[in-house]
């Protein structure tokens, strides 16, 4: 998604999961790769299914709000982290010092906008500007934190917010996704995390919640099986989660 199509995204306003809009964003910078991603789905959702619905059934993009790169690259700079990944710490110890660290003041109030109006478990996900690539896929390098956001109390429902989209930022340079860069010839400083709060869909039973479904995606499948071909794709669908 080029800069010019994430600024057109609305920026988020408290009310968006009571409306029919899909997306909002935090900040002004990129989007990442998984955002587009679902924006594009959404799209071509649109043009096959105008009803929104296919034999009585709803099809449809949870909706989410986008935490745009700009928030992520302010996270580092102000609270002086790059000083701290040059130490390459294990993952425990690097997820550590940025739990400690303040995400940007600006955002917070947005944060707490949201936890106060949305009550269902969110899924806090990982939208880098190189995930979803064709060429060098990123997908189940970075976190996902499930939340499932049902404190009576909205202090707790916030901190528990924050703790996850810190966690998932620490996970841009954890290990395992710093080992997959090198093997791909990319530079740390050539990726940036954007971070999708979206609705799990699903219900709740008792004092438990289920989803409804889930599945994993790919428009392109390098090894394709029978009469299938690489640009069918493929997707695993799952009840539950």
């Amino acid at each position: 998604m080029s800069d010019s199509e994430s600024v057109a995204i609305q920026p988020f306003h408290r009310f968006q999961f009571e409306s029919g809009v899909l997306c909002t964003r935090i900040g002004s910078g990129g989007m990442g790769g998984k955002a587009a991603g679902l924006l594009r789905i959404q799209r071509q959702l649109a043009a096959s299914l105008p009803a929104g619905r296919s034999a009585g059934i709803n099809v449809a993009i949870p909706r989410f709000v986008v935490i745009a790169t700009d928030v992520f690259d302010a996270f580092l700079a102000r609270n002086r982290l790059p000083a701290v990944l040059a130490e390459q710490l294990p993952d425990d110890q690097l997820a550590h010092a940025f739990q400690k660290a303040e995400l940007p003041s600006e955002i917070l109030g947005d944060l707490r906008a949201l936890v106060a109006e949305v009550h269902e478990p969110l899924a806090v996900r990982s939208s880098s500007l190189l995930e979803d690539a064709l060429e060098l896929p990123f997908a189940g390098i970075y976190e996902t934190k499930m939340i499932p956001n049902n404190a009576p109390e909205p202090d707790v429902r916030f901190h528990r917010l924050v703790e996850a989209i810190k966690f998932v930022f620490a996970s841009t340079y954890f290990a395992a996704a710093r080992s997959y860069r090198q093997a791909c010839a990319i530079d740390d400083a050539d990726e940036k995390m954007a971070v999708l709060l979206q609705e799990i869909v699903g219900e709740r039973h008792g004092n438990r919640y289920y989803p409804h479904i889930s599945s994993v995606c790919r428009s392109y499948s390098y090894y394709p099986m029978g009469r299938a071909r690489p640009q069918d794709g493929f997707v695993g669908l799952a009840l539950g989660l």
